[in-house]
């Protein structure tokens, strides 16, 4: 005969048997529990390519000049993830996936961001009016986890 006691006992051991099944499941998927959305694999992150950046002037202050990628919205928020996994920058050990370089276009580079964390960071985008940008700018983008570049266009002030 169940005695009420009994019952609850075994309605809580069968509810951590379903928690350590669903834990189990889930084990490579610490990241859609985390995020919500879910972890890819290198191949699996790596399979689309992305189009190269459009850059145009975002703004201009007396000490800087600031850039927009305007097709942003095509990447990514993966591209720009923190990346523990991959040579820190400097000492940023939280640097992300994808780093930004600033060059020239005489291809000498004037500045880099490698805590690019969203997609949002690439509105605004800033390097110093000190910097020789006589003949234009162009941006790099580099996917340091799938090896890939994208070069914008040069830009003139």
């Amino acid at each position: 005969m169940n005695q009420p006691g009994n019952c609850r006992v075994f309605a809580r051991e069968s509810l951590l048997f379903c928690i350590a099944i669903l834990l189990l499941i889930c084990q490579g998927c610490k990241r859609t529990i985390a995020t919500g959305t879910p972890s890819l694999s290198a191949a699996d992150h790596c399979a689309k390519p992305y189009p190269n950046p459009i850059i145009d002037i975002d703004h201009k202050t007396a000490e800087a000049i600031f850039i927009s990628v305007t097709n942003r919205s095509d990447y990514s928020e993966e591209m720009f993830r923190q990346a523990p996994d991959l040579p820190p920058c400097g000492l940023n050990s939280r640097s992300s996936r994808t780093w930004i370089e600033i060059y020239n276009a005489n291809n000498i580079r004037i500045y880099g961001h490698c805590a690019v964390n969203s997609i949002d960071t690439l509105k605004s985008l800033g390097f110093s009016t000190r910097m020789d940008i006589r003949s234009g700018v162009y941006i790099v983008m580099n996917d340091r986890s799938c090896k890939r570049q994208y070069k914008s266009n040069t830009i003139h002030f």
